[in-house]
């Protein structure tokens, strides 16, 4: 798959599936700033359009957690 850039605005995955992108944003970003729970969801989420369309690999990918390194920041 080629990379997006200006003049590439779009690929087959964003076309077909945009929501992909957006829930595992959503993942990332939430893991980022230590929401677990939250990312947990998004990232269920992100699965689910990847597996719906076919593309998850279950041996590799299937049965994983989000995990929280360290202690939450107060």
């Amino acid at each position: 798959m080629s990379p997006l850039t200006t003049t590439v605005t779009t690929n087959w995955l964003m076309t077909k599936a945009p929501d992909a992108y957006l829930f595992g944003c959503l993942a990332e970003a939430n893991g980022y700033i230590e929401e677990v729970d939250k990312a947990v969801l998004w990232k269920q989420r992100s699965m689910k359009v990847l597996d719906d369309l076919g593309l998850l690999d279950r041996d590799r990918f299937g049965g994983g957690t989000i995990s929280s390194l360290g202690t939450p920041t107060p």
